[in-house]
């Protein structure tokens, strides 16, 4: 029986490999192909472009950028990696963290009230999984926002791909942030972007300068790759219905453990975002890094491979969304039947079950599943005096799965696993 994994790399593995290889041969200290890169970028999101070692460099060199009051209040998803928060608290600034709506997972409008009330002076809205908004949601918001003097900041990390009718996506926000790292439709393996308009450009610019000034790490970059090679290996299909699938039917008690491999490469990785959230007064000058050759031709590759690569997920969305029982699809996110979506996930709830529950249903039918690996900020210790009571995120954190979406699924495979979810969950 057919067994299906809860990722696939959108690279080949030949070209995973290429690139691995490349790593050991190539010139880590030419950065010629920058301007290149840059003018494809700028054409792309109709914007000025400038490239940063991660999202939160990115967002250090934001706020910077800005330079508010101290103490200022920065609204920001509570489904976030760590390092987001920290960002916020090393430029002396405090965190908002507002509920999300369960519809599109992005901000719930019934906050943005509370966002006027409680002073907040930057509004960062995050598209998680890749789900598109309603625009009459993001012009309201834009508005909101404008009225009320609020930077609005947008993360296009898990939503590059999405098509907006009225505006160019990535273009409402003073400032567009996003992550370039690996499984990233727009990927360098490390790496980040910012977009922001002419108006910006200069200090951010003048910032990236002065900030980015050390080499990438040639064993790093490696060690990330080759970490990601293995997964592409693993997840292929003889390997992962003969070794991984059995492994990890084995393995269904253990919860939220890491497997033994994963936690050497997260002592390698630079950028890993710890289950346990750590407190840092400032960020480490090895985080601050310039893109070389070698990530721009990795992502020159991802950004020729992405219309191709979303285009079949969204094929795959529609027959989803029109053969999975009705009944079952009650609780989704309404924006995943927006197939201008660009579907980085397929999230599923499904009558208030726990990520934990709904992972063994779907391992019963051979169906590896997964919900969102970002940390739920608000219940770090080390964020404790900012909780709020936000139910909708919780929801979405604690009782959300991903069901298998990619665009490497032929026909056979996605009635497959279609089948396989309706009778699942008899």
């Amino acid at each position: 029986m057919n067994s299906f994994p809860r990722f696939k790399s959108s690279l080949s593995l030949k070209d995973d490999i290429s690139f691995l290889t490349k790593i050991l041969v190539c010139d880590f200290q030419n950065f010629s192909l920058k301007s290149q890169a840059t003018k494809v970028l700028k054409e792309k999101f109709c914007r000025e472009v400038f490239f940063v070692s991660s999202f939160r460099i990115g967002l250090d060199i934001v706020l910077k950028t800005l330079n508010l009051k101290k103490q200022s209040f920065i609204a920001v998803s509570p489904i976030n990696i760590p390092d987001v928060v920290n960002a916020i608290l090393i430029n002396d600034q405090k965190p908002f963290f507002y509920d999300l709506d369960l519809n599109d997972h992005i901000i719930h409008e019934d906050e943005l009230q509370k966002l006027k009330e409680n002073n907040v002076n930057v509004l960062i809205i995050t598209y998680l999984s890749g789900l598109k908004p309603k625009e009459e949601k993001l012009q309201r918001i834009h508005k909101f926002c404008k009225e009320n003097n609020i930077i609005l900041v947008e993360d296009i990390t898990q939503g590059y791909g999405i098509e907006f009718g009225g505006f160019n996506f990535g273009s409402l926000g003073r400032f567009s942030i996003g992550s370039t790292s690996t499984t990233k439709f727009l990927c360098s393996t490390y790496g980040g972007i910012i977009l922001c308009d002419e108006s910006d450009k200069e200090v951010v610019n003048s910032l990236v300068q002065n900030l980015l000034i050390n080499s990438p790490s040639r064993l790093i970059y490696f060690y990330k790759h080759f970490y990601f090679l293995l997964i592409n290996l693993v997840t292929s299909g003889f390997l992962f219905k003969c070794l991984m699938f059995p492994l990890l039917k084995r393995s269904k008690n253990s919860k939220n453990q890491k497997p033994k491999l994963q936690h050497l490469f997260d002592k390698i990785d630079v950028f890993n975002d710890e289950f346990l959230a750590q407190p840092r007064k400032k960020f480490p000058k090895s985080f601050y890094f310039n893109l070389n050759n070698w990530a721009f031709s990795f992502m020159m590759k991802s950004l020729k491979n992405m219309n191709a690569v979303i285009d079949g997920r969204r094929i795959m969305a529609q027959k989803l969304i029109s053969e999975i029982r009705e009944d079952l699809l009650s609780d989704v996110p309404l924006s995943l039947k927006d197939f201008n979506s660009s579907y980085y996930h397929f999230p599923f709830r499904y009558q208030g079950k726990s990520q934990i529950e709904l992972r063994e249903i779907l391992l019963r039918v051979n169906i590896d599943s997964v919900g969102y690996g970002l940390n739920y900020c608000p219940e770090e210790i080390i964020f404790k005096e900012y909780k709020r009571n936000l139910p909708n995120a919780k929801k979405i954190k604690f009782e959300t799965i991903f069901l298998p979406i990619s665009e490497k699924y032929n026909a056979d495979d996605v009635t497959r696993i279609i089948k396989g979810i309706n009778e699942a969950f008899k």
